[in-house]
């Protein structure tokens, strides 16, 4: 089964790396994702060898993010559509 193939509600947020990393990031699984607790408006992700700092692209995805996180529902997600600015969906 594909990720997309899931029956669930989808949220799609484009993000883009706030660590300074040179690394662009790959499509891969995400572990986990919170608010950051230290960096306003942005959010560790976690991933398989690391945890990458982001915030969303459009203002409007940081409430959106910020609104399912705080809802408390339980999250599928992954890396997708990297694009040639660095972001990644």
């Amino acid at each position: 089964m594909k990720f997309e193939d899931i029956p669930a509600d989808i949220l799609t947020i484009r993000v883009k790396r706030t660590d300074n990393a040179a690394k662009a990031l790959q499509e891969q699984p995400i572990f986990s994702v919170d608010a950051s607790l230290t960096r306003p408006d942005e959010f560790e992700i976690r991933i398989k060898d690391s945890v990458v700092f982001a915030k969303p692209v459009l203002e409007n995805d940081i409430r959106r993010l910020n609104s399912e996180l705080a809802s408390g529902r339980a999250i599928l997600a992954q890396f997708a559509n990297a694009a040639a600015d660095g972001s990644i969906e």
